[in-house]
């Protein structure tokens, strides 16, 4: 079976629009979901301060070559 349909980010899938920003008609609960699990991942990325830790990573690998 060929998909017929391009990928869509998650951003544009929640925000209801399709792969090049036109209207979509995507399910609303769905979305809905996919909002909710979107905050999650967030939520935990800022718990553990992510930004913080590839920062460091960035900084270090520079400071080696």
């Amino acid at each position: 079976m060929s998909r017929s349909r391009s990928l869509v980010r998650s951003s544009n899938f929640v925000a209801n629009k399709g792969t090049h920003d036109e209207a979509a008609n995507y399910s609303f609960v769905l979305r809905g979901y996919v909002r909710h699990w979107l905050a999650n991942v967030w939520s935990e990325f800022d718990r553990i301060k992510l930004t913080d830790l590839v920062g460091a990573k960035s900084s270090t690998r520079s400071g080696e070559k």
